[in-house]
């Protein structure tokens, strides 16, 4: 699907993909961005009435159409600026009905396209997805930015070491590039990882993700699930999403082999406290790493 208005239309989005999410919420920042570049007007001038048919069928039949991308794109920019946004499947299914509707727009223009014509067209779409930012971000956009950590301090935060990691090992969020995750295939242990932007790992929900059961011998989750929890656990309009991580922390147990362990930071004490001790053995411990005190939690299944 790689057309001259495919590729103009993600190289839109990444010149998009620059801005902070606050520049977003500014309507000015969008209006500066509807003025469509040359090489988007000649991409959407190319597009013959055969080629506009045949899109138009993909957006409807196909995964990987051009909304779909885009909608991938959008997503992954989100969760880059801010790891703590609320994008279920809805919001999803929301931003990208939003880009079926720019690119049918632009290509019912095709051959008949003015710049002021797409002009109008892209402030109407930038200001539709700056509505649903806003509405995402619950009318406070910002940036709060994840980083991807050293596999050699991962381990060191979460109390492990390359010979204390015995394989299968899981990696709850484990970064777009699954940095621990390839560090421990290196050394021939078998590391598989989930994250929302998963390009060395697997793509998936961490609250609805299945682990199996009695599967793992190791899971680690560095400050990406359990400061998730903490972070919603202290909210006062939490709602069920606190529960759903409660949930979720339990079906990861359950997805250890007995003498298996789970290892995350930081530390959910709220929780463990809940924890039967005769099943599961918690070894919480705080450690001054670079200056910095941490909290981690180990739980090996007893039984």
């Amino acid at each position: 699907m790689s057309t001259p208005v495919v590729q103009a239309a993600l190289r839109r989005a990444t010149e998009w993909e620059r801005l902070a999410l606050s520049e977003i919420g500014d309507g000015q920042a969008v209006a500066a961005f509807a003025i469509p570049p040359t090489y988007l007007l000649e991409a959407v001038r190319s597009v013959d009435e055969a080629e506009s048919a045949r899109l138009r069928r993909e957006m409807r039949e196909r995964s990987d159409s051009p909304s779909a991308l885009l909608t991938d794109r959008f997503v992954r920019w989100l969760l880059r600026r801010n790891q703590f946004l609320p994008l279920d499947p809805r919001t999803r299914r929301r931003i990208q009905d939003t880009y079926d509707r720019g690119f049918l727009r632009a290509l019912r223009l095709h051959e008949h396209a003015t710049r002021r014509d797409l002009a109008g067209l892209i402030e109407d779409h930038g200001n539709a997805l700056r509505s649903l930012v806003t509405d995402i971000t619950g009318g406070a956009p910002r940036d709060v930015v994840s980083g991807e950590y050293s596999p050699a301090t991962q381990l060191a935060v979460l109390g492990l070491t390359m010979a204390s990691v015995r394989g299968p090992v899981l990696d709850i969020g484990s970064g777009e590039h699954a940095l621990l995750v390839h560090h421990l295939r290196s050394a021939g242990v078998e590391a598989h990882g989930i994250d929302h932007l998963a390009d060395g790992a697997m793509q998936a929900d961490w609250l609805t993700f299945d682990p199996g059961r009695n599967r793992w011998a190791t899971i680690t989750a560095h400050h990406s699930f359990t400061l998730h929890f903490r972070h919603h656990h202290h909210r006062a309009d939490a709602g069920d999403t606190a529960s759903a991580y409660a949930e979720a922390f339990m079906r990861y147990l359950f997805a250890l082999e007995v003498g298996g362990t789970f290892a995350y930071a930081p530390a959910v004490p709220f929780f463990e406290a809940l924890l039967p001790p005769d099943r599961w053995l918690a070894r919480p411990t705080a450690r001054i790493l670079n200056g910095v005190t941490t909290t981690s939690t180990q739980i090996t299944r007893r039984y």
